[in-house]
C-alpha cells in the first residue's frame, strides 16, 4: 500500500505564521484597527518551523506571494505520514 500523508499550508506574513488550514494563528483575534497588534499576536515562521519539525512534519514547498496589502508574504508546505500508517509499520 502507498504511503499516505497529512498536509499543512502555512501562510506568513512578515515573518509571522498568519493562518495555518485557514485558521488564524495569533493569541488575539484578527482586528482591522490595529492589524499590526493582531501580526504581532502569531509566532515567527522559525518558531512554527522548529515545533513543527518536532512534531513529525517536514517542509516541502516554500512560495512566495504577494499579500492583499500589498506586503511581501510567503505559503509552506508541510506534510508527514498518517499516524495510523506509522502504527501500522511493523517494528523490526
Amino acid at each position: 500500500m502507498a504511503q499516505r500523508y497529512e498536509y499543512l499550508i502555512v501562510h506568513v506574513q512578515q515573518d509571522r505564521v498568519t493562518f495555518v488550514n485557514h485558521q488564524w494563528q495569533g493569541e488575539i483575534g484578527m482586528d482591522i484597527g490595529s492589524p499590526e497588534l493582531s501580526l504581532a499576536s502569531c509566532p515567527y515562521a522559525w518558531q512554527f518551523l522548529d515545533q513543527a519539525g518536532e512534531d513529525g512534519w517536514d517542509l516541502t514547498t516554500a512560495l512566495p506571494q504577494t499579500s492583499v496589502t500589498g506586503q511581501q508574504a510567503y505559503m509552506m508546505f508541510l506534510k508527514r505520514p498518517l499516524e495510523a500508517e506509522l502504527e501500522a509499520v511493523p517494528e523490526a
